[in-house]
C-alpha cells in the first residue's frame, strides 16, 4: 500500500513523507484522514469535520537531496486566520447586500444570489455558516464553492 517514512503533527496540520506502490495518492490519505479524525473526535467528545482543507501533496525524488536543500517555504500559507464569527459575517452579508434585508437572499435571482455568496465565500467563511446566515441551502452554497474555487489535482 504505502510506507511512511516519517511524519510531524504540527499544531493546525501535519506532515507525512511516504511512498505510494500502487493506488493513488488520495486513495491512501483519505482513509488514514478519517480514521484519525474518528479517533481523534472520539478522544475528546466532539464531532465534525477535523481538517479544513484537501491535502496538498509535493513529489520527493532524492530523500538525501530534499533533507540537503532548503527549504523557501515557510509555511505560512497554512496557517489561517480564525473563521469569521458570525456578526463578522452578517456584517459581510449586509455590505454585498447594500443594506437589503439578509432574509431575501434566498429569494433573488440565482445569479444575484450567487453573487453576493460567492464574494463572502472569497472572504474565507465556512459553507455551514453561510447557509445558516443566509438561509441558503448548504448544497447550493458547495456547489458554488466547488465550481468556483476547484481543488487542485494531485501530483
Amino acid at each position: 500500500m504505502c510506507d511512511i517514512y516519517a511524519y510531524c503533527l504540527m499544531t493546525n496540520h501535519v506532515h507525512v513523507m511516504l511512498a505510494i506502490m500502487e493506488k493513488e495518492l488520495s486513495d491512501v490519505v483519505k482513509p488514514l484522514a478519517i480514521s484519525y479524525a474518528r479517533y481523534y473526535n472520539t478522544k475528546y467528545s466532539r464531532c465534525g469535520y477535523l481538517f479544513q482543507d484537501r491535502f496538498k501533496s509535493e513529489p520527493v525524488d532524492d530523500l538525501c537531496r530534499l533533507v540537503s536543500e532548503s527549504v523557501d517555504d515557510d509555511c505560512s500559507s497554512l496557517e489561517k486566520a480564525a473563521p469569521p464569527t458570525d456578526l463578522e459575517v452578517t456584517k459581510m452579508l449586509l455590505e454585498e447586500c447594500h443594506g437589503m434585508p439578509i432574509e431575501r437572499i434566498s429569494s433573488l435571482p440565482k445569479q444575484d444570489r450567487d453573487k453576493i455568496l460567492f464574494s463572502v465565500l472569497q472572504k474565507g467563511v465556512r459553507i455551514r455558516q453561510l447557509s445558516k446566515l443566509s438561509a441558503v441551502g448548504f448544497s447550493i452554497i458547495r456547489r458554488l464553492k466547488k465550481y468556483q474555487f476547484p481543488r487542485p489535482r494531485d501530483t
